[in-house]
């Protein structure tokens, strides 16, 4: 080999090994960044948990200030909750952690990180392994779905329960966190009675005394702002009693993939259905480990609206409402939890 040739070849190696060595840097240093910035956020919304939906509410803000994607801000917090101790300790890129992150199990999300080490895995072989995983979970669900289908929640708008609060006080529960004084007429209801929202003759909303179940509660008309993927939206909720409030939605007992694993054609669909709907019915009671809230959604057809517009729609019997949940599961764009 000539001398120009050898000193090219040399000069190719140094090369290599300086990119691999910085970008080893790089990615190390991407990893402690993206794991310090969740934990910031999980510790500051910790101490603030106290205030209404402020987890939500404060990474919009971050990411409107900042100019960074909300979407990102997310999965920071994703990241820090699903490995408290520092990820920084281990070898592997944020690409590596990206693909174990969609992993329920913590005892498994453990493994795949110690094999990919050990391995020496790509974060592409890694995706294929997990892949292969989430594959073997969804197998298992669609079992499940045959046989327990999932059940339709829906109840009646305006309907709440009342509750006791700690000085006394009847307050009435408007869900989400949210309550309102009671009427003094409530003052010795027990804790747990049914009200319902009434117009009165000056145009303001009172509550009366309902004969409706516990099974009406908790159902509200929204308006979605954005679909986030395939089983969470954004949505800003009607409590009723002239109040709102903007939450993250996350669909009851459907799990769609990841953005990054196939999730996008779950989320056009979702997005596709909701394009030129006004609004969307919901039944939520509870909030999962991210902050959103578990809800079912219903989608209103053209002659649901047709009939809403003239004052005649009833929820409880029209049967043009689609159940998002379940039509993702139909549609094979999700599988059931």
């Amino acid at each position: 080999m000539s001398t120009s040739l050898q000193a090219y070849a040399e000069l190719k190696r140094r090369v290599r090994q300086t990119l691999m060595t910085g970008q080893k840097k790089i990615e190390r240093v991407k990893v402690q960044t993206y794991w310090e910035t969740g934990r910031l956020i999980h510790l500051h919304t910790l101490a603030n948990k106290h205030r209404q939906d402020y987890g939500q509410k404060v990474l919009i803000r971050l990411g409107e200030d900042l100019e960074i994607s909300e979407t990102i801000l997310r999965r920071t917090c994703q990241f820090y909750k699903a490995f408290p101790i520092h990820a920084a300790r281990h070898e592997l890129s944020w690409a590596h952690f990206r693909e174990i992150l969609p992993i329920k199990e913590e005892k498994t999300r453990l493994q795949f990180l110690a094999q990919a080490e050990e391995d020496n895995w790509t974060s592409r072989e890694l995706r294929q392994k997990v892949q292969s995983e989430l594959k073997s979970e969804v197998s298992e669900s669609k079992n499940l779905v045959s046989l327990k289908p999932l059940k339709t929640k829906l109840g009646t708008l305006y309907t709440y329960r009342l509750s006791k609060s700690i000085s006394g006080e009847t307050k009435i529960d408007l869900g989400f966190s949210i309550y309102r004084s009671g009427s003094a007429s409530f003052a010795n209801r027990k804790p747990d009675g049914i009200v319902e929202s009434r117009k009165n003759k000056t145009g303001h909303y009172s509550a009366v005394s309902s004969k409706r179940g516990s099974e009406a509660l908790f159902t509200y008309r929204a308006v979605v702002e954005r679909v986030i993927d395939g089983d969470t939206l954004f949505a800003e909720i009607d409590l009723g009693f002239e109040t709102f409030t903007r939450q993250y939605l996350r669909l009851r007992a459907v799990n769609a993939p990841e953005m990054d694993a196939g999730g996008a054609k779950a989320k056009e669909f979702v997005a596709s259905l909701l394009k030129n709907v006004p609004f969307i019915f919901l039944t939520s009671t509870h909030s999962d480990k991210y902050d959103r809230y578990l809800a079912d959604i219903f989608i209103p057809g053209k002659t649901f609206l047709a009939d809403w517009q003239k004052g005649e729609a009833q929820l409880k019997t029209s049967s043009d409402l689609l159940h998002l949940n379940a039509e993702l599961l139909t549609k094979n764009l999700a599988v059931r939890m």
